[in-house]
């Protein structure tokens, strides 16, 4: 009761600040090439780890786009736990992960290997140049709390063309990210409060992460550019406090048995507190408008 007293009041300062009490600061680091670093943030994103709150919610979505066949294409994709869960979900598909940073390639290509997957391959390079993807290449471009790494808007444009570029006329994206916070307060109970048991490296990634943030406004100013390639582009938030937003053109489907079993399973293996931030992340995407089902039922 405590917490969820203080997580209210937090929420409330939040919804009532008028501006933005601190200027975003691009992260120290543009790639994560550290080794030990880089295994902790992959352990993260287990379903164990703290960040299978947001990987779940993303899984129940993006299935909806994935067709047998499907070319897909994930953005910074770091150790790829995200990419992995969804080609072990879809294996008819086939997945393309690009990211700056060669120890998480080689940490994605570990766990890859380790599963046995041939659908997957992994592509080094920075993602506002995909030269080495072709015009309308892929079927789903998509992105998962990466896109505030790139330090400058510039670059962000650059990186929204660069997906119109690649993505088909008729395909999805679904560009997730963290939304500035108002106030340095908010961002630092996020961190220090909301996510007990992170190590010190974690912890001072994530705060990184949330002050290096873009705003609201900053995504918006987005849209048209990708609506133009796939007109049912728009952009989702959180209700009241826009924490996470979301640049998509997908709705989610209910997944057919088989899948719901293995999501069932995913969420099985999740940890109470991270099924408690999922339940809460659903909950404010809901009142955003961008619904999910929910794996209770299917574990």
């Amino acid at each position: 009761m405590v917490n969820q007293l203080m997580l209210g009041a937090q929420f409330l300062r939040e919804v009532a600040a008028r501006s933005y009490e601190y200027p975003r600061m691009p992260e120290p680091d543009l790639v994560m090439d550290n080794a030990d670093n880089v295994r902790e943030y992959r352990d993260a994103g287990l379903a164990t780890g703290n960040g299978s709150s947001v990987y779940l919610f993303n899984l129940l979505l993006l299935g909806a786009a994935i067709q047998p066949g499907a070319t897909v294409v994930d953005l910074a994709c770091g150790p790829a736990n995200l990419l992995i869960e969804l080609a072990g979900l879809h294996p008819q598909a086939n997945f393309i992960g690009v990211d700056l940073s060669s120890q998480m390639l080689a940490c994605a290509r570990e766990l890859k290997d380790s599963l046995g997957l041939r659908n997957v391959e992994f592509i080094q390079a920075d993602i506002t140049a995909l030269d080495m993807l072709g015009n309308d290449h892929a079927d789903l471009v998509m992105s998962t709390l990466s896109l505030h790494h790139l330090p400058e808007f510039a670059l962000l444009e650059r990186c929204v063309e660069q997906i119109g570029r690649v993505v088909k006329p008729c395909g999805h994206v679904h560009l997730m990210d963290f939304a500035s916070l108002k106030r340095l307060a908010t961002a630092r109970y996020f961190v220090h409060d909301r996510t007990k048991g992170l190590g010190p490296f974690l912890a001072m990634d994530y705060e990184n992460s949330l002050r290096a943030a873009y705003r609201v406004e900053d995504f918006e100013a987005l849209v048209p550019a990708l609506r133009a390639k796939v007109p049912g582009t728009r952009l989702q938030r959180t209700f009241g406090v826009p924490f996470l937003v979301a640049l998509t053109s997908l709705e989610a489907t209910l997944p057919d048995a088989e899948r719901r079993a293995k999501l069932g399973h995913y969420w099985g293996r999740m940890l109470h507190s991270q099924r408690a931030d999922f339940d809460a992340m659903r909950l404010f995407f809901r009142l955003g408008g961008l619904h999910v089902p929910h794996p209770k039922a299917w574990s």
